[in-house]
């Protein structure tokens, strides 16, 4: 018996900004004024009927040689310049000069995020510094744009566990046995899966070549369940052997794909596992 796991990164690192990077949200205000930098990121906690569970982190920098105090530090999330998706609020922090503060909040977010054009994240609050007795009351207030959200690269990277079994042996009529892969679901919403297929390839040579394929079936993974399907498996002699007088290849290898749907966006994307076998490691018949 072989037991083969991977964690898909089929997503929890979510939206917003580095542009490129979905994962990492990051505005700068490194004014001659001594305002602070800001940076945020945000990661999907989990997926639910009712929107996505947000985790944000913000990591805030005093770039002065003097202390600050932040005041009524507002992040707001804004559907196409105008609906307010989700906020945060935080009240009043310390922090020392040239030093770091962190902050950690937790939001929801409806689903229909991912069907806005634009994404607007906008920072608003107030930071003040004192020296020689003196104070200096600045304002913080600044936004940032996310256009045309790539859903289908913020979807690939949700977790989603997949791990395959597998039992063979060699019997008088080709290569025997049965196969089972299992799909969990980490998350509070169904996910459909479909058009899970198992390939098998002949390897010698570092080369690849396809000699079996067949669908084990599809279902659904119920919240924080799992889904589990299991085939019979015969692949003749015939296909396993390759070129010159060898019967066996010296390699197989493996690979169960399936496509993971959620249901609430009608989008899906595509997970693959895979793992070799030693041929010379199979049991004979009997």
């Amino acid at each position: 018996m072989k037991m083969v796991r991977m964690l898909f990164a089929f997503a929890v690192a979510l939206l917003i900004l580095d542009i490129s990077l979905l994962s990492v949200i990051i505005v700068s205000f490194q004014s001659v004024e001594g305002l602070p930098s800001i940076n945020i990121k945000m990661d999907i906690s989990d997926i639910s009927e009712d929107g996505l569970d947000i985790v944000m982190n913000m990591d805030i920098y005093n770039q002065n040689g003097v202390d600050m105090e932040i005041s009524n530090l507002v992040v707001e999330i804004l559907r196409n310049e105008k609906k307010t998706l989700g906020d945060i609020v935080i009240d009043s922090f310390h922090i020392p000069s040239r030093s770091h503060a962190a902050a950690e909040k937790e939001l929801k977010i409806p689903m229909e995020i991912l069907d806005s054009d634009i994404i607007t994240i906008k920072i608003t609050g107030k930071a003040a510094v004192s020296f020689l007795g003196i104070k200096k009351d600045l304002g913080i207030s600044s936004q940032i744009e996310i256009m045309n959200l790539d859903i289908d690269r913020l979807l690939s990277s949700l977790p989603v566990e997949m791990e395959t079994r597998s039992n063979y042996k060699l019997s008088p009529a080709g290569l025997k046995g049965t196969v089972s892969v299992y799909i969990g679901n980490p998350y509070n919403i169904s996910l459909l899966i479909e058009n899970v297929t198992l390939n098998v390839y002949r390897v010698e040579n570092g080369n690849e070549v396809k000699i079996y394929s067949v669908c084990m079936g599809s279902g659904v993974a119920e919240p924080g369940g799992s889904l589990e399907l299991e085939k019979n498996v015969l692949i003749p002699y015939n296909q396993l052997r390759g070129g010159g007088f060898k019967i066996l290849p010296e390699w197989f290898k493996s690979s169960m794909d399936a496509d993971v749907r959620i249901p609430i966006l009608n989008r899906s994307i595509k997970v693959r596992l895979s793992s070799y076998r030693d041929m010379h490691l199979l049991r004979l018949w009997g």
